[in-house]
């Protein structure tokens, strides 16, 4: 199985790889399943674009109010490295896990779309 044909889903302390299903993140982080089924017979392109997409929405939606010279210094990484993350370049696990720690986001919510925002015990 290829990383392009897989999501992550958090486990109970650490992210695990499971394989796709027919739903979809939409915009606003929510799952379509009707989105899925739409894409699939496009070898998944549209589903890993449209998940990427709303990954990046979320990123954005948690890091606003932030400078990305304060995030980078929070999370050990280069300042035009969290810029390129939030101007819309894909963001490495390293920042995701980052923002997860350090701004108290539920990785479930960033990574899925599903839950709550703010993690539980932050």
């Amino acid at each position: 199985m290829t990383q392009a044909a897989s999501r992550f889903e958090p486990a109970r302390e650490s992210l695990r790889l499971v394989s796709p299903s027919s739903e979809t993140p939409s915009a606003d982080g929510a799952l379509s399943p009707a989105a899925g089924a739409r894409a699939r017979g496009s070898g998944g392109r549209e589903t890993a674009r449209a998940y990427n997409a709303a990954l990046i929405a979320r990123v954005q939606h948690a890091c606003r109010g932030y400078k990305a010279g304060e995030l980078a210094e929070r999370m050990g990484l280069h300042p035009e490295t969290v810029r390129r993350y939030l101007r819309g370049q894909k963001p490495a696990p390293e920042f995701l896990a980052g923002i997860c720690r350090e701004l108290g986001v539920s990785p479930r919510w960033l990574l899925l779309g599903e839950g709550e925002q703010i993690a539980p015990d932050a």
